[in-house]
């Protein structure tokens, strides 16, 4: 399930997380949230669906109503499939061009990220972001920041084992080699997922 929690200056620490209210929330598995500010949408990774018989994950949306704090109107996006995984989302600061990670047919291999835009209120389809990100492993866990630089998981890349932590600088449409961030971040087990606050002082990773 998604939580939220407030963080409390003056006690330098966090207060007591909460389940998010609403729709959002099944029995089964949500996670990876994604927060567009403009259309006040969610954007956020549901595996088994609600009855907990479907066997991918899928992107959901949901919308947020600010005068309760509460999630509304969830709903499946358009292009997910029930033969590959759509997951582990991030929005653009204009809500108009979605990352992903995803073993659609047709990758490099293994899961691939891929970007999808929205022209006039309509989703396009996705697109692969090719062979200077993606690998014939698993590339995994993108994250957008200032949407100018790519965050991403990818155990396909050279780094210290399994799932290791790369940026990549995004500019006229293209990526830059991707950088692996090395250690302290990065170890010989699974290390992903990382997101920043407002700047890139300050973020989180798993």
């Amino acid at each position: 399930d998604l939580y939220e929690a407030s963080y409390d200056t003056k006690k330098i620490d966090w207060n007591k997380a909460v389940k998010l209210k609403g729709t959002i929330n099944t029995g089964f598995n949500e996670g990876t949230f994604s927060y567009d500010p403009v259309n006040k949408f969610a954007y956020y990774s549901q595996c088994n669906g609600a009855s907990g018989k479907q066997k991918q994950c899928n992107i959901m949306l949901a919308k947020y109503n600010v005068a309760n704090n509460t999630w509304t109107e969830s709903t499946i996006f358009s292009f997910n499939s029930e033969a590959f995984r759509t997951q582990q989302q991030s929005i653009s600061s204009d809500g108009n061009t979605l990352y992903f990670s995803s073993d659609m047919p047709g990758g490099q291999g293994g899961a691939d990220i891929y970007k999808i835009k929205k022209v006039n209120g309509t989703w396009g389809q996705p697109e692969n972001l090719g062979t200077t990100i993606n690998t014939i492993g698993n590339e995994m866990f993108p994250f957008l920041s200032g949407d100018s630089l790519l965050v991403f998981a990818s155990d396909g890349l050279p780094g210290f084992g399994g799932l290791d932590i790369f940026t990549s600088i995004i500019k006229d449409g293209s990526f830059s080699k991707p950088v692996n961030l090395m250690k302290p971040f990065n170890s010989s087990a699974d290390d992903f997922n990382l997101v920043f606050k407002d700047s890139r002082d300050n973020g989180y990773f798993c």
